[in-house]
Formats: C-alpha cells, sequence, structure tokens
C-alpha cells in the first residue's frame, strides 16, 4: 500500500521552528516543478499501483497557496 505521511508543525515564536536546519531547503516554486515532478513520479513508480503526475496536475496539487498547501524542496546547488 500506498503511506503519505503528513507532518503538522505548530508556528511560534520558538525560533527552531523559523529556521530550517537542511542546507538548500525552500518553498517549491515554480522553476522547481519539472524536476520535483520527476522526482516524484520516479519514487512512487516503485509501488505496482501508482499515480503519475503531469507538470499541470503536480502544480495544481503541490504548488504553495497560503493557508491551503506549503511544499518544500531541498536545492542541491
Amino acid at each position: 500500500s500506498m503511506m503519505i505521511t503528513v507532518l503538522v508543525i505548530p508556528m511560534s515564536n520558538n525560533t527552531s521552528f523559523q529556521t530550517p536546519r537542511t542546507p538548500g531547503f525552500k518553498p517549491l516554486e515554480k522553476r522547481h516543478m519539472e524536476k520535483a515532478c520527476k522526482s516524484l513520479n520516479d519514487y512512487l513508480s516503485k509501488y505496482k499501483l501508482h499515480q503519475q503526475f503531469s507538470i499541470e496536475e503536480f502544480e495544481h496539487w503541490f504548488l504553495p497557496r497560503k493557508d491551503i498547501v506549503y511544499s518544500y524542496v531541498v536545492e542541491v546547488l
């Protein structure tokens, strides 16, 4: 079965929640769409039953929208 993990972190004045510890951690942007979509599709393809996202579907479901969805990437330079 496919497992989806959702992490909810309450935001507070605690600075440990405000500063990412992973270098390159940033909100998903349009410029990340193609590579992030391919990475997700490659990961999901190891399951017999899986969703195959088009770029348009990926953008619809994962592009951050205030108070709706927040998605992040780790950009390795």
